[in-house]
């Protein structure tokens, strides 16, 4: 992992899901560029929230 990486776990992917996405409205507002993925205990992402991302990443 580089600069800029968070990473975190929770026991519900729902409670993180629901505080990330007021996270990225908090970021969003202030114009900052992000995005988070939520992956499940299997590595299936289940999860994409982003503000102003690259659509090629």
């Amino acid at each position: 992992m580089g600069p800029g990486v968070v990473t975190a776990e929770s026991d519900s992917a729902e409670e993180l899901i629901v505080f990330l996405r007021r996270v990225s409205q908090t970021l969003a507002d202030a114009d900052v560029r992000h995005r988070f993925e939520v992956y499940s205990g299997t590595d299936k992402l289940i999860a994409y929230i982003h503000h102003e991302w690259p659509k090629a990443w």
